[in-house]
């Protein structure tokens, strides 16, 4: 009995939506010829309306950046005068710079010995530096920790 009610209880909540009305929005079908040239000019109107909105904010930036340029002609000449000078001082400072170098001496050979040797310095301070806990943990793991390289070192030996 409980099975047979616990069916029709289930069958009714599945079926009653398959017989259910439909609203009045739906099922209609395919649009007429006149709906479809109607939505046709419609969206038509549309387009030539965004086309236009358009065209009147380009014109706008267009006359305010000449009013900008009409307005702002003294001080862009100003301002070019300047970019002048900059260049020129910039050129000069080069031109400083390199005659420096050349009074004292310094070739490219030297600064790339100097530099050679200022990594090898580095890495002796690094292999000198005490490890801290090599007194620490089991013998096995002491002696691992004495033996033991710097994973980025693994060329070096």
């Amino acid at each position: 009995m409980k099975i047979q009610i616990l069916t029709f209880l289930l069958i009714g909540i599945f079926a009653l939506p398959a017989v259910a009305d439909k609203p009045a929005w739906a099922g209609k079908g395919k649009p007429s010829a006149e709906q479809k040239e109607l939505n046709k000019s419609t969206k038509e109107a549309k387009e030539a309306e965004f086309d236009q909105s358009e065209d009147k904010i380009k014109k706008e930036k267009k006359q305010k950046e000449l009013k900008k340029t009409d307005i702002g002609k003294n001080e862009t000449d100003d301002s070019e005068d300047k970019m002048k000078k900059d260049k020129k001082d910039k050129k000069v400072k080069k031109e400083k710079k390199q005659k420096e170098l050349k009074k004292t001496d310094i070739g490219e050979n030297e600064t790339d010995d100097s530099k050679d040797k200022m990594k090898k310095d580095k890495k002796g301070k690094k292999a000198d530096q005490e490890m801290k806990e090599l007194d620490k943990g089991s013998e096995q793991g002491k002696t691992s920790r004495e033996n033991r390289k710097k994973w980025w070192q693994f060329w070096d030996e």
